[in-house]
């Protein structure tokens, strides 16, 4: 009943059941039957045990036996009789027909139905405004959830292995350039790639996240999870550390086999850049 309790309040869920027992089968409000890709039954679960029964080569649910057992052991002995198949014709040829003239068995249905109550705009407004937890609770939940979601999205092997071939690559046609001006344009050149690069691959693998995180935020906050400001606060420290920390470590591989100056200052103000540039490539 909790898993029905919360679909009725609007969250989406997603159970795999293996031969439910009959008072689970009873909460299922629409049943879809497949044998070999084709259609069986769809419509109603509560009407699928009198529409298996008038098939003659189905015959009347035994007793003590549970009816999700008893249709799949009855698809699975049609689907054994290979050319003389008989349930995928009957729906085809009788379905709609059946549907037609039993839609209403449903309605009239013993067990209880859960029907989500709407607020009044007056509750609404009467509602507190307040979140159940403190600011500071709803940062440190935010900022570690995140930071596992994100952890496991970014340090993956595909994309160890992609910043090493970039590593690679990227060392291999800029090795050690020498300090003069001669190579002014190849320094150029491996700076604009490493920031083309590296950029467009933050940005490309943000969009798919935006539109994921605009509804999980809509949806919490509905429920006075938490607030905007910490969600934000928690999602932009997140961006900063796991998002460019692969990238950070390539501009700073980089920096050493490319042979750029190898001062501490000159070093430092490079990181700095960087890290700014790909942060601004982030919010974006």
């Amino acid at each position: 009943g909790t898993l029905k309790q919360l679909a009725s309040l609007g969250h989406a869920i997603s159970v795999v059941i293996h031969q439910p027992r009959t008072d689970i089968f009873k909460l299922l409000d629409h049943l879809l039957l497949l044998s070999k890709g084709k259609v069986v039954y769809d419509g109603p679960a509560v009407s699928a045990r009198n529409y298996l029964e008038l098939i003659p080569s189905v015959g009347e649910l035994p007793p003590e036996t549970g009816i999700a057992d008893w249709i799949m052991d009855s698809i699975i002995r049609d689907q054994s009789k290979q050319e003389d198949a008989v349930l995928t014709k009957h729906w085809s040829q009788y379905g709609a027909s059946y549907m037609s003239s039993h839609g209403d068995m449903n309605k009239n249905s013993s067990h209880p139905k859960l029907v989500r109550e709407m607020s009044t705009l007056s509750e609404l407004k009467e509602r507190p405004k307040k979140y159940e937890a403190p600011f500071i609770q709803q940062l440190r939940l935010l900022a570690s959830r995140t930071l596992k979601q994100r952890r496991g999205e970014k340090f993956t092997r595909v994309s160890i292995m992609l910043t090493f071939a970039y590593i690679f690559f990227t060392s291999f046609f800029w090795w050690q350039m020498p300090n003069n001006t001669s190579w002014v344009f190849q320094r150029n050149s491996l700076l604009f790639f490493m920031l083309i690069a590296q950029g467009n691959s933050i940005v490309v693998g943000s969009i798919s996240v935006f539109q994921r995180d605009r509804a999980l935020l809509r949806r919490e906050r509905a429920k006075k999870l938490y607030g905007v400001l910490p969600f934000f606060l928690a999602k932009t420290a997140s961006d900063m550390t796991t998002n460019i920390a692969l990238p950070l470590c390539y501009g700073i591989i980089v920096y050493f086999t490319a042979g750029l100056r190898l001062e501490v200052a000159a070093f430092f103000k490079f990181v700095l850049a960087y890290y700014l540039t790909l942060s601004c490539a982030q919010s974006m």
